[in-house]
């Protein structure tokens, strides 16, 4: 009895709440989302670049036909050229801002050679927006070599050009890529030579030039000049110009090249006496075969 006392005392029962509510009872019903409208299809994605391929390049192998001429100097003459020719040409860097350059050239036939290395390292200021990989805008600078050496019977152009500098300015926007450039380095050693007996030296000298260059997918054009300020007599300059446009229609490639030297070369005649007259050599080239162009819509990777 003495244990349910506290117990009772203990307890106290909870008075409980009455909930009032006035007016009718609301329940809100969130609505159902509308469905969205039915999506397009979406745009094929744009294929990505292998790490370290070029941006902007131009690869081939074909057979070649060329013609040259050479006037003045001792006499004159007329060439005819036929053989291969292997190129890897005009690989530019266009990602930024390290916009690096290389140029290949190689041609065989039973009486010529053509061996050409152009390459150049440098770095180039943005000036506009990138919208995506290998797209950008904005001048450059470079430093590199120029290494060449062309000729037949009837010629030899040689040139080592090291260092050489590079300034200019490069546009690069969808598929198509502009560039200008200006540059300038020593000749530490090199020869012209046209005829049979005429020479002259170009080492330590200094050459000067431009150079035009236009690249899509499907054609590629790059035109250049160059003077080499001889120091050999008679003092006069040696002047090269080159072009070559390439067109791609599929995998064919269809190229047609220029080139013209010209400069004063020393011969001595049958009697000993030596003479200064200035040479001009012209050669006009065509390149069939097959290759193909890569660009920032179109890399390397994906032709294979």
């Amino acid at each position: 009895m003495s244990l349910l006392i506290p117990l009772a005392i203990a307890w106290t029962p909870i008075p409980s709440v009455a909930l009032a509510t006035e007016g009718p009872l609301l329940i809100a019903v969130s609505p159902e989302p509308s469905p969205e409208p039915p999506r397009g299809p979406e745009p094929p994605s744009r294929p990505s670049k292998s790490k370290g391929d070029p941006d902007h390049a131009l690869l081939g192998v074909g057979l070649y036909w060329g013609i040259q001429e050479q006037r003045g100097g001792s006499q004159s003459s007329q060439v005819t050229e036929f053989g291969l020719a292997w190129m890897r040409s005009s690989n530019y860097y266009t990602s930024g801002p390290f916009v690096p350059r290389f140029n290949l050239n190689l041609g065989f036939s039973g009486a010529a050679m053509l061996g050409q290395l152009d390459a150049a390292f440098g770095f180039r200021l943005q000036t506009s927006k990138t919208r995506m990989e290998g797209e950008g805008s904005g001048p450059f600078l470079r430093a590199g070599m120029h290494l060449m050496g062309t000729g037949n019977s009837k010629l030899w152009v040689s040139m080592i050009e090291l260092p050489t500098g590079e300034v200019g300015w490069q546009h690069a926007a969808g598929d198509w890529m502009l560039e200008a450039r200006a540059s300038a380095g020593p000749v530490l050693a090199g020869r012209y030579s046209t005829g049979e007996d005429g020479r002259r030296r170009l080492g330590s000298s200094l050459a000067a030039g431009g150079t035009l260059a236009l690249h899509s997918t499907w054609l590629h054009l790059e035109a250049s000049g160059k003077r080499i300020d001889a120091g050999s007599d008679p003092g006069s300059p040696v002047d090269i110009g080159s072009a070559l446009l390439c067109g791609q229609p599929g995998m064919l490639l269809i190229c047609t090249e220029a080139h013209l030297y010209g400069g004063d070369i020393r011969w001595v005649d049958n009697a000993g006496a030596e003479h200064f007259a200035r040479s001009t050599v012209s050669f006009v080239g065509l390149i069939v075969g097959v290759g193909f162009g890569t660009t920032p819509a179109a890399p390397m990777g994906s032709r294979f």
